[in-house]
């Protein structure tokens, strides 16, 4: 760096001073002109002095002079190398917010990302409602957002809904970073709220049984959806989708595709015996064996009359979901199994499973679709003793003291 001078030249303008920016108290250069000679070396006297003492804090502009004593100031005795630090941080800060979008926008993209197409319509329809029901931070920017700011929206949540609206939240912010639009995920440091352990809902041998005594009674048809439920623990939205093709007979197999899987990783399941007598018995009376295993249910349509329309004719392959629906709640209500827990047949197999020694934890664990035994064994290990356990799984078509399931009528006759 060229020593500074402040010598005046003359010029037609007169004797002309050029100030570089660090003696100045905006630290932009300045180019000051005079009548004489005398009075530009007056006005750079003082300017030479300061600039020899080292004044101007090692050549920074004043105003930045000021801003650095300001900023060592703040961090007291700590080390100056903080300061840089500080600064760099807030530079990065600044280069992300100009990248960053609002939450509002970060739940949106989530939602349609390819990526994410894998994921269930119930659990990314949940980062549509993430903007109303945190509506404090909706339209914040993600690097602006803190771990604060969450603790405040997820206390107003209960112990459940707040564990799971904190994992769901967290894999937004692990979708935004890699794109630049945060910095680090503030849900890490949230601590996850204590909820209490959970009574799994399962139905006894008896419940069981008066649910397929009222299924044969009401709809027959509904039977093997019901048994792969019931004996097999497979989820209702993937039992619904199930193909009879997926059912191998000879190595008593039922095949879960990708395609129908919740998790999209398709899985292999044993066929209990119990389950491939109720698929016999189903067959033997006339039911159906091809297609899906949810039989069709055409939706119901009307003819208008008064404008001359007709109803158009029904789709023999379609199931309509309220449809089916209505037929469930009919044959629950039958068997006096009100209120119905949510996958409650599947947690009646997991527990008989492990009871009965049917299954492993292992071997429940990936057929049942999960990746770890944690959960398995946290709720199922000890929910059914033995005896009810096998109780379940003799629940057979063909083998009842209770209920007349041996005179049951041909299904055909009675869809």
């Amino acid at each position: 760096m060229r020593p500074v001078k402040l010598t005046p030249k003359k010029t037609p303008e007169g004797w002309r001073l050029n100030i570089p920016g660090t003696l100045t108290d905006d630290g932009k250069r300045q180019r000051l002109y005079f009548k004489s000679r005398d009075e530009a070396d007056k006005h750079a006297a003082p300017l030479r002095v300061k600039y020899r003492e080292g004044t101007a804090g090692n050549l920074l502009p004043v105003v930045q002079h000021r801003a650095a004593l300001a900023a060592l100031k703040i961090i007291g005795e700590r080390d100056p190398l903080e300061l840089v630090e500080a600064a760099k941080l807030w530079m990065e800060r600044n280069d992300h917010a100009a990248k960053s979008i609002t939450f509002r926008e970060a739940c949106e993209k989530f939602r349609a990302a390819p990526s994410k197409k894998h994921l269930t319509e119930k659990y990314r329809l949940n980062f549509k409602h993430y903007p109303e029901r945190f509506a404090t931070i909706a339209d914040k920017l993600l690097v602006d957002i803190s771990t604060a700011d969450l603790e405040v929206e997820l206390l107003r949540l209960r112990a459940v809904a707040r564990n799971t609206a904190a994992a769901h939240l967290s894999s937004l912010w692990g979708f935004a970073i890699p794109k630049g639009w945060a910095r680090v995920n503030p849900l890490e440091n949230v601590e996850r709220a204590h909820a209490p352990k959970p009574t799994i809902p399962i139905l006894s041998a008896r419940e069981v049984r008066r649910l397929f005594v009222a299924a044969i009674r009401l709809h027959p048809e509904l039977v093997p959806l019901l048994a792969v439920e019931t004996f097999a623990g497979i989820r209702p939205v993937e039992s619904e989708k199930l193909k009879w093709e997926d059912l191998d007979f000879d190595d008593e197999i039922i095949t879960i595709p990708d395609a129908i899987a919740k998790t999209r990783i398709g899985r292999h399941i044993e066929m209990h015996p119990t389950l491939v007598s109720w698929m016999k018995w189903h067959q033997s009376r006339g039911g159906r064996n091809t297609g899906k295993i949810c039989p069709p249910m055409p939706k119901r349509t009307k003819a208008n009359p008064r404008k001359g329309k007709t109803a158009p004719p029904p789709d023999p392959d379609e199931i309509s979901p309220s449809i089916l629906r209505e037929r469930l709640r009919n044959i629950r209500k039958r068997a006096k199994i009100t209120p119905w827990p949510q996958d409650v047949l599947r947690h009646t197999f997991a527990s008989a499973s492990l009871a009965s020694e049917w299954r492993d934890i292992g071997k429940l664990c990936l057929e049942l679709g999960h990746s770890s035994q944690k959960m398995l064994s946290r709720h199922y290990a000890r929910s059914m003793r033995k005896k009810a356990g096998e109780a379940v799984f003799a629940v057979l078509p063909f083998k009842s003291k209770d209920e007349t399931l041996t005179k049951i009528i041909p299904i055909t006759a009675a869809a």
